[in-house]
């Protein structure tokens, strides 16, 4: 008898968790977990915005210097010339948002109809986003995809429409200045601009 009162003195005062003892470790265990996942999804948001501007520039530096080698190989650089589409002619008689190239393939110094490298815009998957596309001999390829906004073209001298006389004063500086939306992907929008300016190295 003496050692059954002993446990129960024992049990009572190893009272257990009251209800409200309980409902505030919930509580408290529900507002840490929310901390916790709001973290989780911030981090997860910034690094998708790292990654699409990591894309984004990645394409679009990729663009910049495949047309800035086609820059540098060019003989000439010309403005409409004959075979050149109405409509292209019209849109932009200055060429100052398209770029047309000859380049001399086979080092004979005499312009053929397929050494003529045209650089423009195309159409791209949502509004207001373009492809930028290369195209020679009537093939294109979209160098850069669906992302870029503007390309715009000057020149130290307005290039002619027909290849310039060897020794002839000529086209010799090409600047570019492109606009594109660094998050394209991430179905947001910021813009960002590169510009560089790159010179013929084979002028006749």
């Amino acid at each position: 008898m003496k050692v059954f009162r002993e446990r129960v003195r024992r049990n009572k005062g190893e009272a257990g968790v009251t209800l409200v003892e309980l409902s505030v470790t919930i509580l408290l265990l529900g507002i840490v977990s929310l901390f916790v996942s709001g973290a989780v999804v911030g981090a997860q948001k910034i690094f998708r915005v790292g990654d699409d501007q990591t894309r984004g520039l990645e394409q679009v530096r990729v663009g910049a210097e495949r047309l800035s080698r086609d820059i540098r190989d060019a003989r000439a650089v010309l403005c409409n010339p004959a075979g050149t589409p109405a409509a292209q002619v019209t849109a932009d008689p200055n060429c100052a948002f398209h770029l047309q190239l000859w380049i001399d393939y086979n080092s004979d110094y005499v312009q053929q109809a397929d050494e003529t490298v045209t650089w423009q815009l195309a159409a791209g998957s949502a509004a207001g986003h373009f492809n930028l596309v290369r195209s020679l001999n009537g093939q294109s390829m979209v160098v850069a995809g669906a992302m870029v906004r503007q390309v715009a073209f000057t020149y130290d001298l307005a290039p002619p429409s027909s290849t310039p006389p060897p020794g002839a004063t000529q086209t010799r500086v090409v600047n570019v200045n492109m606009t594109y939306d660094a998050l394209y992907g991430s179905g947001k929008s910021s813009n960002r601009t590169i510009s560089f300016t790159d010179r013929l190295r084979n002028v006749s």
